[in-house]
């Protein structure tokens, strides 16, 4: 063996030794690499997941707030409702006491009127009988009968405004 011999056998330990050494260190550092990398992954992930949580409170404060919005429109709807209820129940009840009411009232005014009716004919008959018995006598005294005759019309006219009215109260009472 030679002097370089030793030598070459201690470098080569010493690399044999050395290089498992600066391989650890180097796989050291790229793990430690990979482990911050990690953690500030980890970090990323907290605060995503501390936003994503305070999202969900608020976002379940907000649910929390509709729902109690909506109980309350709710509430407020249904006694609306029920007030309205209420209200048309009572026209209901007023609107049907004012029918039967009327019904009552036009067949009062229709007990009243018959006889006015009937005696407004029997006054129209006899009115003709008379304007036709003086139509017959007529040849006597023209002046006076011509006087008779304008009273008639006079009277005629009367009737049948008492007829108009009546006619207009019946149509009156019927609406």
């Amino acid at each position: 063996m030679t002097v370089n011999q030793p030598n070459f056998i201690i470098l080569l330990l010493f690399l044999l030794v050395l290089g498992p050494l600066i391989y650890q260190l180097l796989f050291q550092r790229r793990v430690e690499r990979k482990i911050a990398e990690i953690e500030k992954g980890i970090a990323h992930l907290l605060d995503n997941y501390n936003s994503l949580m305070n999202s969900r409170h608020a976002l379940a404060n907000k649910v929390l707030t509709i729902q109690k919005a909506t109980d309350y429109f709710q509430k407020v709807v249904d006694d609306k409702l029920k007030g309205l209820h209420q209200m048309f129940n009572g026209i209901g009840e007023k609107n049907n006491l004012l029918f039967s009411e009327r019904e009552e009232l036009i067949e009062k005014m229709q007990m009243h009127i018959k006889p006015l009716s009937a005696s407004f004919e029997d006054i129209k008959n006899q009115f003709n009988k008379l304007q036709e018995s003086m139509k017959a006598v007529s040849g006597e005294n023209d002046e006076k009968w011509i006087e008779l005759a304008n009273h008639l019309n006079y009277f005629s006219d009367e009737i049948q405004k008492m007829k108009d009215n009546i006619r207009e109260r019946n149509i009156d009472c019927e609406l």
